[in-house]
């Protein structure tokens, strides 16, 4: 997954690399992480975003195109989703002015 974060990836293309039924692996990964595939991914998504974020050399466009969303609301809704707060009010609160 971290090698494909800037990617769309489909639970069935994952059980076709690891040789597993997409049920089969959907259920035994969220027994394991607690997370559905998909929401695990998108949850590394943001980590990373927020990473590029505080970087603080990136507008948020560029941050989720890098984590490959092409639509930047989306990206933001999603980020909203998980952390709770916006792309832009996160940048707010980790990124102070010199």
């Amino acid at each position: 997954m971290n090698q494909n974060i800037d990617k769309k990836i489909t639970v069935t293309e994952l059980s076709e690399l690891v040789k597993l039924s997409p049920t089969y692996l959907s259920e035994a990964f969220k027994d394991v992480t607690g997370y559905s595939i998909i929401k695990f991914f998108n949850k590394i998504k943001i980590d990373r975003a927020k990473e590029l974020i505080i970087e603080g050399d990136k507008k948020i466009k560029e941050v989720a195109g890098l984590m490959g969303y092409n639509d930047e609301f989306y990206f933001s809704r999603m980020f909203k989703n998980i952390e709770g707060i916006s792309p832009s009010e996160f940048y707010s609160k980790n990124i102070h002015e010199y």
